[in-house]
């Protein structure tokens, strides 16, 4: 720092250069508590008041705007990064229960049931019908449902 403000020329103070040194420290230790994720919300609003206080004091000065656009970058980029960060492990903790995965096979049952049953209602006399479209999504189990809806066709 300068003796002299760059804008209006006037000299700085020892107390005023103190004084900004201890903004600037303030601002450096609560940035690095908020980018460290520890107590994110307060962490925010302490760097978001030093911030308040030293456009109030020092808006003028040139070194001060360039590392207060510096620090708001960097919030930026923490916040979102917390965010993308948590959105992630809520999926993680999602796809790792075994609820999930639970309710997925039955879902894939109810599915293959409704179509069983689709199949079964829909054959005609010739045992052909909508069961041609399950050889490629059933695969193998296309031919099961064939035979028993030839079957089925049959008794009638």
């Amino acid at each position: 720092m300068t003796d002299k403000c760059p804008e209006c020329g006037q000299y700085i103070t020892p107390e005023a250069t103190k004084e900004l040194e201890d903004i600037l420290d303030n601002l450096e230790e609560a940035l690095i508590n908020m980018k460290s994720r520890e107590e994110f919300d307060r962490s925010k609003a302490v760097v978001e008041r030093y911030e308040r206080k030293a456009k109030m004091y020092y808006s003028n000065h040139p070194k001060i705007k360039a590392l207060l656009a510096e620090v708001d970058a960097e919030m930026a980029n923490t916040e979102k990064r917390i965010k993308t960060e948590s959105r992630n492990e809520s999926i993680k903790s999602i796809l790792s229960s075994r609820w999930t995965w639970f309710g997925v096979l039955v879902v894939i049952f109810l599915i293959l049931l409704v179509l069983w049953i689709r199949f079964e209602i829909t054959v005609d006399e010739t045992g052909m019908g909508i069961i041609v479209f399950g050889f490629p999504l059933l695969g193998g189990g296309g031919f099961a449902l064939y035979n028993v809806a030839k079957w089925a066709a049959k008794g009638k």
